[in-house]
Formats: structure tokens, sequence, C-alpha cells
């Protein structure tokens, strides 16, 4: 199953052996399949991301035990490196940052790793939870809204609209919907708001999946598959 791609064209996806075990598998175009190796003694569980340097970030099992941890794979093909600090109980990977950086979540908070390093992120709110890695910063979301926490001032501010954010990129771009009646779909940079995204001919609605690096939107319009650009 696919979990992320990057602005590359490459892709990531845990795929399934008939024997019944997992691997962690890449595509990349005029390349082809890679299997990337499993730290020993652990299975894959989910795989979360891959950056456009071709990093991947993953959870995985401890075999024989409920326990899991990140795993990261850099696109240097250097062993893979189990990341699993006492600070961060089930690290789940949200993001990997071009510059190595990996957003973390887990019951102790929202942590950035970076190199064995931990950096706590301030909690929003408590039914926010961290959406993206920007290159400054973290963006959250919730049911009500959307933050986006900035590194080098630590301070917080609120995406316009309200909205939810959906999907982020490295450089601030992002998608989602407005907290409206129509839940209208829009572009932020940063936190405000620079493009309302249209529906095609006999839509009434739409869903925003994934914010390319080059300012492309993938989404949905009811079952079609569509693509905005915002130049």
């Amino acid at each position: 199953m696919t979990a992320a791609g990057n602005a590359l064209g490459a892709v990531v996806a845990r795929a399934d052996r008939a024997d019944g075990s997992s691997a962690v598998m890449t595509y990349t175009p005029g390349a082809g399949y890679r299997e990337l190796p499993l730290p020993s003694g652990y299975e894959v569980w989910i795989v979360d991301d891959i950056n456009d340097r071709g990093d991947v970030v993953a959870r995985a099992k401890r075999i024989g035990s409920i326990g899991w941890v990140t795993v990261l794979w850099r696109a240097d093909g250097s062993a893979p490196q189990v990341i699993d600090p006492a600070e961060v109980p089930w690290p789940v990977p949200i993001a990997a940052g071009e510059d190595g950086t990996v957003l973390l979540r887990s019951y102790t908070g929202t942590w950035l790793w970076r190199d064995g390093v931990l950096t706590r992120v301030p909690d929003v709110g408590s039914s926010a939870y961290p959406r993206g890695l920007t290159s400054d910063g973290v963006v959250f979301r919730s049911a009500q809204g959307s933050w986006k926490w900035t590194e080098a001032t630590g301070v917080v501010e609120e995406f316009a609209g309200p909205g939810v954010v959906t999907s982020v990129n490295q450089n601030g771009f992002a998608t989602g919907y407005l907290l409206d009646e129509k839940k209208t779909s829009v572009a932020w940079q940063g936190t405000t708001v620079v493009a309302t995204l249209p529906l095609p001919e006999g839509a009434s609605s739409a869903a925003q999946t994934l914010v390319g690096e080059g300012g492309a939107i993938a989404g949905f319009a009811g079952t079609k598959p569509v693509r905005w650009t915002c130049r």
C-alpha cells in the first residue's frame, strides 16, 4: 500500500509478501524498486513519509512486542536508524524534513528529532495534533482550526479562515478547507489565504489530499481525481 510520495516522483509503500511478512519498498522513476532493510529484531508496521531527498520514516514493531519505534532510512543508503528516545515513548513519525529533521508525536507531546537531539514543541491546544513540518516550524490542526508554530520566534499563529490544513509542504504552502458551510477549498502561504480552489463543473465538494513542493495540489472532487496548480 502506497503511503507517501515526493516531488521527484518517488513513492514509498509497505509491501506484503506471500509468506505473510512485510517489507518497506520505494519506487523511483528510472531506478525502479528498492527494498529498504529492516533493523534486526523489528518488523515494519506503518510507513509514514518520504522527503524529496529520499529519506524514509516508518513505524516498526519489536518482534514479540506490542511496542513500536520510528525507523529512519537515509537516502545515502546508510544503515537504518532506530529512533526510540525515552522522552518520546511509542513515537509516531509525522514527517521527514529535507534537513534530516523528523517530526514526532507521542502521548508526551510533539518533538523535533535531529540526529539524536530532541526539541520539544509547545502544545497549541489539547485537541490539536501535528500535521506537517515546514522549513521554519510545525503546523498543527484540529476540527476547530489550524496553527503554525515558528521555531525561531516561538510564535503560534492561527491559519486565516479559520480552516483545517490537510497538507503542507516545506515552503509553508498549505491546502485544506475553511470552516464555513461549504467547506470551501483553499490554499495558504504561511497562515494567509492566497487562493480559493475552484470546483470542476458539476462538482459540489472537494477534498485536498496532498500539496507538492512546486505548488501543485492533488485531491478529489466527488470520486474524480483533481489537480490544482497555484502560480
